[in-house]
């Protein structure tokens, strides 16, 4: 009965690239101000999709939102997902630095 109710309540599909940018600019559209600056936050690199990262990249690029994401922080995750995902998570981060810088 617990197992069926924390499935119920927390495990979903991911959601596509292009559905999580459109909430964020949604939450961003309805409640920015002054004192309030909306981030992208996808989580752990290596929980993302590569299309995700990309996605997140060009959409901060376009509007300068900030990125808040957590990269490789414990050494089990390091060891197995270092090589692939922090190559992931460079290339994502030279391009949406790339794109500040010239925009």
């Amino acid at each position: 009965m617990i197992a069926s109710t924390i499935e119920e309540m927390f495990v979903r599909a991911p959601m596509s690239p292009k559905a999580y940018i459109e909430l964020t600019d949604a939450i961003a559209a309805a409640i920015a101000g002054p004192k309030i600056d909306v981030q992208l936050g996808p989580a752990g690199v290596q929980w993302c999709s590569k299309p995700l990262l990309e996605a997140v990249a060009e959409n901060s690029a376009q509007t300068g939102r900030r990125i808040h994401m957590h990269l490789l922080e414990t050494d089990l995750s390091a060891r197995l997902g270092g090589p692939t995902f922090s190559r992931m998570a460079s290339s994502a981060i030279s391009a949406t630095s790339a794109s500040c810088r010239s925009g």
